[in-house]
């Protein structure tokens, strides 16, 4: 953290033996445990160019009720049909992060250590961590550690939002 904002991230995937890392400091990069010393291994991410078709948004297994129901149907409305992938903890910036997902609402409590390293990397990608009604990036280090919520979304969709 610098100045109550991420700049470096490392996500870990125990089970796939897969670590995703990057921010202002490194860039993005997916790597497997055994490549962690040698950087030839690394195999380096690039920001996707055109959002999926239909768009992905990924989210938690809870099913979908209030605010997240709205801005999914909000969603739709502008964008038309969407795909669900539904994925646990921090795993979600993984798909984020590679561009398989384009969208992430979460209107359900979080910690500040549940999404501080995926913001740092899909920052770095050209992405976003913002709050849903102000448009703002989260900060951190604030004497509640809970987040508020947040919506991340791709550099892919953030800039065809920009174009269209």
């Amino acid at each position: 953290m610098e100045n109550r904002q991420p700049v470096l991230g490392i996500i870990v995937a125990p089970v796939d033996r897969k670590i995703l890392i990057g921010g202002k400091l490194i860039p993005p990069a997916l790597l497997s445990f055994d490549d962690i010393g040698q950087t030839s291994g690394w195999v380096f991410i690039e920001p996707k160019v055109a959002p999926n078709s239909p768009l992905v948004l990924i989210s938690s297994r809870t099913p979908h009720a209030g605010a997240a129901l709205d801005f999914i149907n909000e969603l739709q409305a502008a964008h038309g049909e969407l795909t669900f992938l539904k994925k646990g903890s921090a795993l979600k910036f993984f798909d984020l992060a590679l561009g398989i997902a384009d969208i992430y609402p979460r209107f359900a409590p979080t910690m500040e250590w549940d999404i501080a390293a995926g913001q740092a990397i899909m920052e770095a990608l050209g992405g976003s961590v913002v709050h849903p009604q102000t448009g703002q990036p989260l900060y951190y280090n604030k004497e509640s550690l809970v987040n508020p919520h947040f919506v991340v979304t791709g550099a892919a969709l953030l800039q065809s939002r920009s174009n269209g």
